[in-house]
């Protein structure tokens, strides 16, 4: 998929091998950072649009409801991206905040940036629903991004493929974080590499109850039951009255 010129440049494998050498520790924030602030600057662009320049003119808001409403929700998913990319950082701005949404506009995130490399990233189209008593809350939906965008470091034009899948998870051998029984599993598919298996090592150390097998072109993390949630088909919102 060729390039939008009008997007901003993420790291490349340059800087990414430099960071890996000491000058600074790669970070999901660094690469994810410049795609944030242009969605941001979109929706700024949107809602001034919608609104005018006040000094010049009352606006006229008849019909703008959509517009508004696609602004909110957009403005919604980057302030719990910000927070997430900031928790990364040292900085809690999510503070008691949650979102059982917060997997996909992360992902949608990331396949922006890898398409920016000239990759991509296939995955399903809705994802399951996060609990909201994990960790502190940034440390699932930041591993998932973070195990996506290494996957495709050591081949920037990479196409990565992931699922999300309720599985029984195999015996493992014994030790921290060797999860067995019922799982979710996140499969990634497409990359690999050094960048992958140090991006491991890092999920692992954040959240120690997953389990995190690595392959040849990518790796399985498997997580506890608990922690996400499936989407309920319709016939289960019916009965529930949603």
């Amino acid at each position: 998929m060729a390039a939008d010129p009008l997007l901003p440049s993420v790291p490349d494998a340059a800087d990414e091998a430099a960071s890996e050498h000491g000058r600074t520790e790669p970070t999901l924030a660094a690469a994810l950072l410049p795609m944030l602030l242009h969605s941001i600057n979109n929706t700024t662009q949107l809602l001034i649009a919608v609104g005018g320049a006040p000094s010049v003119r009352e606006p006229d808001l008849e019909g703008c409801g959509g517009d508004l409403a696609r602004a909110a929700a957009s403005a919604h998913d980057h302030g719990w991206i910000l927070g997430v990319l900031g928790c990364e950082l040292g900085a809690d701005l999510l503070l008691a905040r949650r979102k059982e949404r917060g997997l996909e506009p992360l992902v949608a995130l990331v396949r922006t940036a890898l398409r920016r490399r000239g990759g991509d990233l296939d995955g399903p189209a809705e994802l399951p629903r996060l609990a909201p008593d994990v960790g502190s809350g940034w440390e699932l939906p930041w591993g998932l991004g973070w195990l996506l965008w290494c996957s495709a470091l050591d081949d920037p034009g990479a196409r990565v493929r992931f699922s999300v899948q309720e599985r029984e998870a195999p015996a493992a051998a014994a030790g921290p974080g060797r999860l067995e029984g019922p799982a979710w599993r996140v499969a990634v598919t497409g990359g690999g590499g050094a960048r992958l298996r140090a991006a491991a090592a890092r999920v692992v150390g954040r959240l120690p109850e997953a389990r995190l097998d690595l392959r040849v072109d990518g790796a399985d993390w498997w997580l506890p039951a608990a922690w996400l949630r499936r989407e309920p088909r319709p016939d289960d919102r019916q009965r529930d009255g949603g």
